[in-house]
Parts: structure tokens; sequence; C-alpha cells
């Protein structure tokens, strides 16, 4: 028996907004952009929240000029272009898109200069991002007047330092009662070892059953052209997969045959158990899938 969990569209607390916690501009629209696109459709509001979003230093590291060489970015308007990027996918999916003032991982400083330390360990001098992450995100979501309904994180499928940091936000959000789930980070669990990686992690840190989210072929077309909106960023993330919008394809039909999916994985409380954090979600509903 699995579980499926369905919005009570009655509720009258439908001023509650879901709210995704993406690490970088693509993260959302990459992963989870069809559940996106249905909220949307329903009437939702989703919002998209990019953590790491924030302005470059005005001296960039070797390594973070060759990320963007590599990307055929400018060093000057990269920020500008990337942004411009996610407002077009958002506009796709029917979100709102903001972001944190934080800078990604490859601005920070000497922290992460190869891409063994940006899929490596969190630097020691990091932990207190986690602090300033909250804060930020606290300080956003008050001044643009949202109420969160529950939020969306990354599993962290690929160990990149900014999506562990966005999944350790998660767990923090849910330590002081909120609802938090996690998505799996595409396109990290298509390649070798990415579903083991995310049976890991879902086991470590999540409830076992996932919210299936069952998408029209509408909806995974709106992922997949909100997807080609991050135009400096599809050589890269795509040159083992091929085509996109089949790599997307093969990654929505591997859950079930014959349907399109996106899981979401309710990530675990220390206080409360699955259930009990369900019954306090009222326009949340459990009931058995036959």
């Amino acid at each position: 028996m699995s579980v499926t969990y369905e919005y009570d569209m009655r509720n009258p607390k439908a001023n509650l907004r879901p709210v995704f916690l993406a690490p970088h501009y693509d993260d959302v629209a990459l992963s989870c952009g069809g559940t996106v696109a249905l909220l949307a459709e329903r009437g939702l509001r989703p919002v998209i929240i990019t953590c790491f979003g924030g302005e470059p230093p005005a001296t960039l590291s070797a390594f973070a000029r060759f990320q963007h060489q590599w990307r055929g970015l400018d060093d000057h308007n990269a920020l500008a272009v990337r942004r411009q990027e996610e407002r077009s996918a958002a506009t796709l999916l029917g979100a709102e898109p903001l972001w944190l003032g934080l800078p990604d991982a490859i601005y920070r400083g000497d922290h992460y200069q190869s891409d063994a330390e940006l899929f490596g360990a969190i630097h020691p001098d990091e932990w207190s991002l986690l602090d300033e992450l909250e804060q930020a995100l606290t300080s956003l979501l008050d001044k643009a007047g949202i109420q969160p309904a529950w939020y969306a994180v990354p599993l962290g499928i690929g160990n990149h330092v900014d999506h562990q940091l966005v999944r350790l936000l998660g767990q923090r959000l849910r330590a002081h009662g909120q609802v938090v789930w996690s998505y799996e980070d595409f396109p990290y669990v298509l390649l070798p070892g990415g579903e083991d990686q995310r049976h890991a992690l879902v086991t470590q840190y999540c409830e076992q059953t996932p919210w299936m989210i069952e998408l029209s072929a509408e909806h995974l077309e709106r992922r997949i052209a909100a997807i080609a909106c991050y135009e400096s960023q599809l050589a890269v993330i795509f040159r083992d997969l091929g085509d996109p919008a089949e790599a997307v394809k093969r990654a929505a039909q591997r859950v079930r045959q014959g349907q399109l999916i996106e899981r979401l994985w309710l990530l675990r409380s220390r206080v409360k158990e699955h259930s009990e954090a369900i019954a306090h979600v009222p326009w949340l509903l459990s009931q058995p899938e036959h």
C-alpha cells in the first residue's frame, strides 16, 4: 500500500502558498517543474526562491571564471543572464520567482576551487550560512507577505554543497514544525549512482513513502519548456544525458510504467511522526491508494 496526498481546495486557508527552495536558479524547474505547473494550474500560486542567487564578488576566482567560460557567460553580466532565465522559466511554470542575497558556492572565497570540493563536504567555515539562510528566508517571506503552506527542498543527490545546505535548511524548518518535502535532484538522479544515492538519502532523512504526483503530458511539457529557458546551462547539464526533452521524459517515466510521475518525500521530524505532521496540515489529505 502507498499513500497519496491531495489538496482540499475548499479549505479557507487557501491563501497559503507552496514554497520551493532552489539552491540555484534552475534547480526547481529541472527537478520538479511539472509539480510547480500543476500547483499553478490549481490556483495555489507556487513560489520559487533561489537560496544562492546573490551578487558575485568584484574579483572572481579562477574557478568561477572557468565556470562562466564553460557556459558562455560574461563575467560582468552572468547574474543578470541567470535571473532573466529564471524569470522566463517561472513564467512558463506559473510561479513567482524570488531570490536571496547569498552568493553561489563558486563565488564564496576560496572554499570551493574544484569540482571535488564543490561536490564534497561543506567547508567548516560555512556552517554559519545556515543561520544566514534562515534569517534571509524569513525576512524575504515577511517582506513579500508570503505565508508558506509547505516547503520543498532538494534531497542533495549529487552532493553539491549548496544542495546540501538547502536540505539542511529544510531540516531546520522541519524541526521548527514546518512541513517540508524533498525533491530528487535532476539531472544527478539519472547519472550513474544517482538512484542508489537517492535511496540512501531518503532512508536517512525522509519518510519512505513518497508523494507520487501524476502529471499530464502538458505539465511535463511545461517543465521541459521551462528548462529550455536556461540556455546558458543546457550544454553542461545535459552533456552526458543527450536530448534534454528525452532525458526529462525518461526521468518522469521511470517510476511507474505508463505514467508521468514526480516524487516528493516528507523530511522526518524528531518531534512528530509522519501521521501527526500530516494531521496538522488540514488541507493535505492522506488516503490509501489501491
